[in-house]
């Protein structure tokens, strides 16, 4: 089972108190922004690195704190999922694209989005590994799918699972090959692999 580990931040998120940012300016100051709960999930980018946003929508100010956590800086919101139990988030952190890590960190909030605790970091089969998905499906079940595509022996679609509500996670667990590319066309039959466009 993945926890919270010496090496990943533990507890809760602390954030920076709300400042206002015009309504107009939102989507040149943040980017990714989702919709979650009462609030929206964002990235803030200065161009150098990446922090966590939480912004509550208002008009004609929206009100947006930052993660402050120093283990948090330089992540981006992948993906999150409401658990239905109607409060509940989990979500999945990472490093930037640009710079992917050897974990996921799985947060939790109980409230909307308001508030979220670092309930797991999940070592990654290879730092290259990508977030695909993060479903849940009951209020206690929910998965994690990743996508390690770089040309190796360990290339494949791999998943963690919680059954506890986001609380707790599994390790990775390959799953299956990566899916094919659909852009990818065989141009006649019998042709190798080389020969796709």
């Amino acid at each position: 089972m993945a926890s919270a580990s010496d090496t990943c931040p533990t507890g809760p998120v602390e954030f920076s108190a709300p400042e206002p940012v015009a309504a107009s300016n939102v989507d040149d100051v943040f980017e990714d922004l989702q919709p979650a709960g009462d609030v929206v999930l964002a990235d803030l980018n200065d161009g150098v690195i990446s922090q966590l946003a939480i912004l509550e929508p208002r008009d004609p100010l929206w009100f947006v704190r930052v993660a402050s956590s120093p283990a948090l800086t330089g992540k981006a919101w992948m993906r999150f999922a409401a658990v239905p139990d109607g409060e509940s988030l989990v979500a999945a952190v990472e490093h930037q694209v640009e710079g992917p890590g050897w974990e996921v960190i799985m947060l939790r909030s109980p409230d909307g989005g308001n508030s979220w605790d670092v309930v797991a970091c999940i070592e990654k089969p290879k730092f290259e590994g990508l977030v695909d998905r993060l479903d849940m499906t009951s209020a206690r079940v929910g998965s994690l799918t990743l996508t390690l595509d770089v040309g190796g022996a360990r290339d494949g679609t791999y998943t963690s699972s919680t059954k506890d509500g986001g609380r707790t996670w599994s390790n990775f667990k390959r799953i299956g090959d990566v899916a094919p590319d659909p852009s990818f066309q065989q141009t006649a039959p019998g042709r190798s692999p080389e020969h796709r466009r």
